[in-house]
């Protein structure tokens, strides 16, 4: 078996993201019989990995992760909420998610986050910032049901880690 050459540093994938308070998980995790009827081969997201996702960084050498975190030590006040008030669905990419109207916090928050990794000298993806709660994969079909708005707290980002099995099952980490 070959080793990896001494000056190659581990690497894992990352991003930072709002976490889902867990009253808001519990409510959007009863979306999933709904969800698997019109979408029966689709696999549900374990409520403790809902999210926002602010910046996507992918893959991260270990010895920076801590300067990440330092980054993200700013003061935030979670004095906003985020009215969830739909299911939608991402067809190209097969995902169901939860959604709400244009929040100026959230993209308050991901501008700074963002502008705080480019002057750090770190890659993101650069892609606008949708914010949504993924709550299935392999689901290309939204299910058509209202219901009474959830609302979340913006709270403070944290750093996650991704592409975790955990009894088989696909689980972010928060660092």
């Amino acid at each position: 078996m070959e080793s990896q050459p001494s000056n190659i540093m581990p690497s894992i994938r990352t991003f930072i993201a709002i976490p889902c308070p867990i009253e808001v998980q519990e409510r959007l995790a009863k979306f999933g019989e709904e969800i698997t009827e019109v979408n029966p081969k689709a696999r549900l997201i374990s409520p403790f990995n809902y999210h926002i996702t602010l910046a996507y960084i992918g893959e991260t050498d270990t010895t920076r992760v801590n300067e990440i975190k330092d980054l993200l030590s700013f003061k935030w006040e979670a004095e906003s909420f985020w009215e969830i008030n739909r299911l939608g669905a991402f067809s190209t990419h097969k995902i169901v998610y939860a959604a709400g109207p244009f929040s100026p916090a959230i993209e308050a928050l991901g501008e700074k986050v963002r502008r705080l990794l480019r002057q750090n000298g770190f890659s993101f993806d650069d892609k606008p910032l949708r914010p949504h709660i993924s709550l299935a994969r392999k689901a290309s079909v939204a299910p058509e049901i209202s219901f009474e708005p959830i609302y979340m707290s913006i709270e403070k980002p944290e750093l996650f880690q991704s592409g975790i099995k955990i009894n088989n099952k696909l689980t972010y980490i928060k660092l």
